[in-house]
């Protein structure tokens, strides 16, 4: 869940959860999956049901319970689970709290808590648990002046985090300005440059043009490092590029680079970028290809550097963290599932950052970016470690063969498998027989069902 938001977290975990099933699932399972009991169920499906009724067509969506057919959930395929998730969400004080500074109407915490009738303590104590979030952006709030302070680039930043996450899938939040008028400047623009973009593209782009304009309105002018400012879009200064979206100037570099970086493209958007970050991405891309012991081909190189000059960009202007919604989700999934790959790449981005250039300064957002980067492009395999496997099996060597390439091949992404003839050189034995070893043992069936393989693939050294 986003730290600005607040939802109805059991109905949220409810519909997510049925949403996932194809059958109808037993109440009992239901309740073990959510870690609720039974009747806890029962009351959360009866809200949701009432919930359906009032707002969708029996032909749109549906959730039906009976203690012999279980619980199913079901939504016609042009429905967006996003819809129902609007009626389950609510704006948190802090996600006001935001707003106002946004916003710029009033100038203290003081008149923030009169206005919406909150008291002075629970207003200390959310405005801590907000300091924690802007610390994210190395941002703090400022009660006295009722305004975050930082770098400007990162309070933009953290404004695009909160509208986006909170109000992207379900309506306009700025009703000072007018998303049609916008989107058609947009549109414009787009057709004058011959670009597609989908309406999910477009509208990123009309959120970081009123953020853009909203702190220049309020006197809040961006100051951006000099190497992003000699960059080139299609051999065009990228100071001109938004034009007229934009005025020329470090506003109008500043929206072209968030144009790059967030907007949803079908391929990276290629920047002619200056010397820094161009030594950024060579020595990233040349450590990488040592790491791997591969060259990556001309164009697979070519298309990799595209990728990393955007990367370098962004950590030039983007200086610290801000990382809240599926990058740290993905991050924290690879740690979990290849910590020497995480690892690796760790290390090999500090070596970088020691060179002293300032486009390696975001070493958190270079390193969920990278990542998936390295998964494409090289064989992450050859840093797994090694796991010595040993099969005592009531089997013919037929089945053993084959069994020996299928834990191979379900462990690939994690380990280097070695099958050792020696239960004592082994780190883990794997067996159809019921018996007792001092190493890890892995009991299973004949052949392997999916729990088999499933407790395989949880195992660690």
């Amino acid at each position: 869940m986003q730290p600005f938001m607040s939802r109805d977290t059991i109905n949220v975990k409810l519909i997510r959860y049925l949403d996932d099933q194809l059958e109808a699932v037993p109440l009992g399972q239901v309740a073990q999956a959510l870690s609720i009991d039974r009747n806890t169920v029962k009351t959360h499906i009866a809200e949701l049901q009432t919930l359906i009724q009032q707002h969708f067509s029996t032909t749109d969506m549906t959730l039906t319970f009976s203690a012999q057919a279980g619980v199913q959930f079901q939504r016609r395929a042009t429905v967006n689970l996003n819809q129902i998730m609007l009626l389950l969400t609510d704006e948190s004080l802090m996600t006001k709290l935001v707003k106002s500074t946004f916003d710029g109407v009033l100038h203290s915490l003081g008149q923030f808590n009169d206005l919406n009738f909150v008291s002075d303590s629970t207003a200390k104590r959310h405005v801590k648990d907000l300091q924690s979030h802007l610390a994210l952006f190395g941002l703090h709030y400022s009660p006295a002046s009722h305004e975050l302070v930082g770098d400007e680039a990162m309070v933009r930043l953290c404004y695009y985090r909160v509208y986006w996450e909170t109000y992207s899938h379900f309506e306009w939040p700025f009703p000072q300005y007018s998303q049609t008028a916008i989107i058609d400047k947009i549109q414009n623009w787009l057709h004058a440059r011959r670009i597609h973009l989908g309406k999910a593209a477009q509208l990123q782009l009309a959120y970081w043009w009123v953020i853009m304009t909203q702190r220049q309105r309020q006197g809040h002018q961006i100051e951006l490092p000099q190497p992003v400012l000699e960059a080139q879009v299609q051999d065009q200064s990228i100071a001109q590029w938004m034009a007229p979206l934009a005025a020329t100037g470090q506003e109008a570099v500043f929206l072209s680079y968030c144009w790059a970086f967030f907007c949803i493209h079908q391929q990276p958007v290629v920047l002619k970028v200056g010397q820094q970050v161009q030594a950024a991405s060579r020595q990233t891309l040349q450590k990488l290809e040592s790491l791997f012991g591969k060259g990556l081909n001309p164009v697979a190189a070519e298309t990799m550097m595209t990728q990393l000059n955007l990367n370098h960009s962004y950590s030039l202007i983007f200086q610290t963290g801000g990382l809240i919604l599926e990058r740290d989700t993905l991050v924290q999934t690879l740690k979990q599932r290849r910590p020497w790959l995480v690892a690796e790449l760790t290390t090999l981005l500090n070596e970088l950052q020691t060179t002293g250039n300032p486009a390696f300064q975001n070493q958190s957002y270079l390193l969920v970016t990278l990542v998936p980067l390295v998964l494409r492009y090289f064989d992450t395999s050859v840093l797994n470690p090694t796991l010595n496997i040993f099969l005592a099996l009531d089997a013919t060597s037929a089945y053993r063969v084959w069994l020996e390439k299928e834990i191979m091949t379900q462990l690939a992404d994690q380990y280097a498998v070695r099958f050792v003839a020696r239960r004592a050189d082994s780190e883990l034995v794997i067996s159809n027989l019921d018996m007792a070893v001092s190493q890890p043992l892995i009991s299973i069936n004949t052949p392997p069902n999916r729990r088999d393989w499933a407790t395989l693939k949880t195992f660690r050294l």
